[in-house]
């Protein structure tokens, strides 16, 4: 570390928008003036940064041009692999993985309160423990845009975040709502495979649906729960069955 005002690692305006980092120590750069004094330095001046920071210790403070910027210290990996009938790797399968009980780090089923501007919806939800970028699932509003899986567009305190919904639901939300973290969503690759990477403090348990019913081969959904190890993740394979 050198005077005032330096950093240790400067990422620059087109740097990649997930990057993992291993074995550094920070020692001496300031944790509550970190605009003139970080550890990293991220140039971009807009979207969603995230920095993955594997065996490292020590304060790892951000100044950032305007990047929405979450440092992840210690992630693992969830990983589930989807084959078809014959056992080979199936894509463009549809798998969701969210929080299976109310024990781990992610919120479950917890109780939410929905204000909208147009498609931009604010969630109160008390300690929820989101960051930008994070995958969350919404049941249970009467107007459909609020529900169904979201991602956080910004989280300005511990009680507070906003999303974006595919259309203007006209009205507040109203019903009972729910709010629940989502640990992996989306279609798996040319492998079978989809995943994602996160910190968690505990292991989460988790439960999970594996579907492919948009374009033939059409195939059974696939209901499944697990524990994702907080030091070692999750790797999971699912076998689904013909439908047609």
């Amino acid at each position: 570390k050198g005077p005032a005002a330096t950093h240790a690692i400067e990422f620059g305006t087109t740097s990649p928008t997930t990057m993992t980092v291993r074995g550094l120590t920070s020692t001496g750069y300031n944790a509550t003036d970190e605009q003139n004094d970080s550890f990293f330095h991220v140039k971009r001046t807009t979207g969603n940064v995230t920095i993955n920071v594997i065996g490292g210790t020590g304060n790892f403070s951000v100044k950032s041009a305007g990047a929405d910027v979450t440092v992840v210290l210690d992630p693992v990996t969830t990983l589930i692999n989807v084959k078809d009938n014959n056992a080979a790797n199936l894509q463009n399968a549809r798998v969701r993985v969210e929080a299976g009980d109310g024990a781990g780090d992610l919120p479950f089923e917890e109780s939410v309160t929905i204000t909208h501007v147009t498609t931009t919806a604010t969630a109160t939800h008390t300690g929820h423990g989101f960051a930008v970028g994070d995958k969350f699932i919404i049941r249970g509003a009467d107007q459909l845009p609020y529900n169904g899986i979201h991602t956080v567009v910004t989280a300005a305190d511990a009680n507070t975040y906003t999303y974006t919904m595919a259309s203007d639901p006209g009205a507040n939300a109203t019903g009972t709502i729910t709010s629940t973290g989502v640990v992996v969503e989306g279609l798996t690759d040319g492998n079978g495979n989809v995943s994602a990477s996160a910190a968690f403090s505990v292991d989460q348990a988790v439960r999970g649906t594996v579907r492919k019913s948009s374009a033939s081969p059409f195939f059974k959904p696939v209901a499944f729960t697990d524990t994702v190890d907080n030091v070692n993740g999750l790797t999971k394979s699912v076998q689904m069955v013909l439908d047609e």
